[in-house]
């Protein structure tokens, strides 16, 4: 508020150079001070969870937008590159502090909806301030082409915020099964797909809360997310199963018909899992495909081994590469299972 009463004598006092400095100094201290603050968690009326990141950072545009109009001619260059550097540092803060928001479930829950509601309010001061301001169109564009930038950074934001909800998610099933997968246990006792029925189960309590915590739109966003972390997840633990029995010359099932039934039930568990979101979400059944042709290829691999068909893990290997796109890649992730 001191830098809003007092911008008329600055302008008059200061070069237009030294003026510019002074706002993005200002802006700077003021967008720094609002993401370090500790965030204040609050639930909306609909039961979304967030904080006061996004009324802080935007009482702070909304302020210096609204003196600058007030003081300076809406014509002037001074005017278009004093908005321009409030926009521009809003941008650079805005990627310098974004992953410090996203330490645990919760606050990437709160962030992801701080992000988007930051990208709506974006949209709604590139309106206001367009309608406002008497500019030419040349200063319009330029308005418009900063604010888009920073439009589509928070969305982008919001997103990256939703996905990296998995990493939260996966950490108590990687305590939890990682170590059993694939073992004698899940071989020979666990005869009703258990470890892929506790993946599952995690999953889907974590889905109950993002359900109360965000709309539908990053909803699906995270969905996106959690589908590949699943099959990931089963087949990082496939390999790395396989790279430990190798290492000590050890067989890597006493019965390879019984563990790949296991793992063709471990799969389809999974797989119905996801599928239950289709009404919901019709486009997730391109990456429901594409993740679980993965295993698939997979599965259908080891099987030919286990025969010595190599012709019929011809079709599974091509399947294999299409989806991972890298040769060698491929070449390792065959030889792994093969062996």
């Amino acid at each position: 508020f001191i830098w809003s009463n007092n911008v008329l004598w600055e302008i008059q006092r200061m070069t237009q150079e030294e003026f510019l400095v002074r706002t993005q100094e200002t802006t700077d201290e003021y967008l720094t001070n609002a993401y370090c603050a500790e965030p204040v968690k609050i639930r909306t009326s609909d039961g979304r969870l967030m904080t006061t990141l996004c009324e802080d950072v935007f009482s702070l545009a909304n302020l210096e937008i609204q003196t600058l109009q007030e003081n300076l001619s809406k014509q002037s260059d001074l005017f278009l590159l004093a908005i321009n550097v409030i926009f521009s540092r809003m941008h650079l803060r805005q990627v310098q502090y974004r992953d410090t928001f996203l330490h645990d479930f919760d606050s990437c829950c709160a962030a992801s909806n701080d992000f988007i509601h930051m990208s709506e309010q974006m949209e709604e001061v590139t309106s206001r301030l367009l309608e406002t301001s008497e500019l030419s169109e040349e200063s319009a564009t330029a308005i418009r082409e900063i604010t888009a930038e920073l439009i589509v950074l928070y969305g982008n934001d919001a997103i990256y915020a939703a996905q990296s909800v998995h990493v939260h998610v996966f950490e108590p099933i990687r305590h939890a099964i990682s170590d059993d997968l694939f073992g004698w246990e899940w071989e020979d006792k666990l005869t009703r797909n258990e470890l892929a029925l506790t993946l599952v189960r995690t999953v889907d309590d974590f889905m109950s809360d993002l359900k109360k915590c965000m709309g539908d739109f990053l909803l699906k966003k995270t969905l996106d997310a959690l589908i590949p972390a699943s099959t990931m997840f089963y087949l990082r633990c496939l390999l790395r199963k396989a790279t430990i029995k190798r290492h000590n010359r050890v067989i890597h099932f006493f019965n390879n018909e019984k563990a790949l039934g296991r793992m063709q039930g471990d799969i389809e568990t999974m797989q119905e899992y996801f599928d239950s979101f289709l009404y919901a979400f019709p486009p997730l059944k391109r990456v429901i495909d594409a993740e679980f042709g993965i295993l698939r290829a997979v599965h259908e691999i080891m099987k030919a081994a286990n025969d010595n068909s190599c012709g019929d893990a011809f079709d599974p290997i091509l399947l294999l590469h299409k989806q991972l796109l890298d040769v060698s890649i491929t070449n390792q992730l065959v030889i792994d299972l093969r062996d």
